[in-house]
């Protein structure tokens, strides 16, 4: 599988695409990688040539927080799902991705597809799972979906009809 995410690396950098890929969403993910490639998740990714800006890694749910301190280094990106997460009874990132300054952005992930919820479940997860009420506010939340979306997506200064 290296070798194929090597390649996934080499094509996007070639066509000056966005690439996407899971990163550590479950604990299983965390193991099995640490177990066959003796690194976690995000070294991994780094060791394939996907630690860099130009990729969005969905979830990250299971980073630590020098593997946070590695995505926000490098300029990737992470996609916040947070009520799949909510409805399994696991705590929000975003706040806690912030906090690391990693670029985080959001994503449905199958979840009704409705990132409004999206936002609203984030927000109020996160003041009560940070116990502030300025965790994920709604300034955060609305940057994060807007012009730091449009950032992580290259999309800035770019109009679309």
């Amino acid at each position: 599988i290296s070798d194929l995410l090597a390649r996934v690396d080499a094509l996007s950098r070639e066509r000056d695409l966005l690439a996407t890929i899971h990163l550590a969403q479950s604990q299983g993910e965390v193991d099995r990688v640490a177990a066959d490639r003796g690194m976690g998740t995000a070294a991994y990714m780094r060791s394939v040539g996907l630690m860099r800006e130009g990729v969005v890694f969905a979830h990250g749910t299971h980073l630590d927080d020098a593997e946070l301190d590695m995505v926000a280094g490098s300029g990737a990106a992470i996609a916040n799902c947070t009520s799949v997460f909510l409805r399994g009874g696991k705590s929000p990132n975003f706040h806690r991705f912030r906090s690391r300054g990693v670029r985080t952005g959001f994503g449905t992930d199958a979840e009704r597809m409705d990132m409004f919820a999206q936002l609203r479940a984030t927000g109020f997860a996160s003041k009560q799972a940070f116990g502030m009420g300025d965790a994920a506010t709604a300034a955060d939340l609305l940057h994060a979906a807007t012009a730091g979306a449009a950032d992580i997506l290259r999309q800035i200064g770019r109009a679309h009809v």
